[in-house]
């Protein structure tokens, strides 16, 4: 698990290559899950909604702000996805919970993810390729709060994440 954190000045440049050290993301779809109407889930839309409104954006990506892949909808948006690209793989950009020292932690993990986990939801494993964002301490309670700290925290993260899968994709156009 390869992981850094966005309050490096240099952190989008790191995940970026460590990206790009991992994968080719032209072989790839790009899945941000979330839910817009939740703080601390909307990591995942944030950042799809950066990435598509980019010129010149070189991969496909599925989940954004206006339209989310949450746990309600996630194995229609798979079947989808696997549907219209049958021969890409799936990087899954989601975000998570952690210890108080991981908060504002990206990982990069090889394989897929289980979304949902924060909040003791049971859904499929999803992705090829995983990129988290520790958004939050361990703790349903802590997940759903709405302060103004997570907020900031949140969007910060979103735009060095969605920078890093811009500059990895080859996209030179940053936020």
């Amino acid at each position: 698990m390869e992981s850094t954190t966005i309050f490096r000045t240099d952190a989008a440049e790191i995940i970026a290559k460590k990206i790009m050290q991992t994968v080719n993301l032209e072989d790839y779809v790009v899945l941000c899950i979330g839910s817009s109407d939740v703080v601390s889930d909307s990591l995942g839309p944030q950042i799809g909604s950066l990435l598509t409104s980019r010129p010149g954006t070189r991969v496909m990506i599925y989940g954004t702000n206006d339209v989310n892949v949450n746990a309600g909808n996630l194995s229609t948006a798979l079947d989808f996805v696997r549907d219209m690209h049958p021969d890409k793989k799936i990087f899954v950009v989601d975000a998570a919970v952690g210890d108080s020292t991981e908060v504002g932690c990206v990982q990069l993990i090889e394989g897929g993810i289980v979304p949902g986990a924060a909040t003791n939801r049971v859904l499929p494993k999803v992705g090829d390729i995983s990129l988290i964002g520790v958004v939050s301490m361990r703790g349903a309670k802590n997940f759903y709060a709405s302060h103004f700290d997570r907020v900031s925290l949140v969007k910060k993260m979103a735009e060095v994440i969605a920078n890093s899968i811009a500059k990895a994709a080859g996209n030179t156009e940053t936020a």
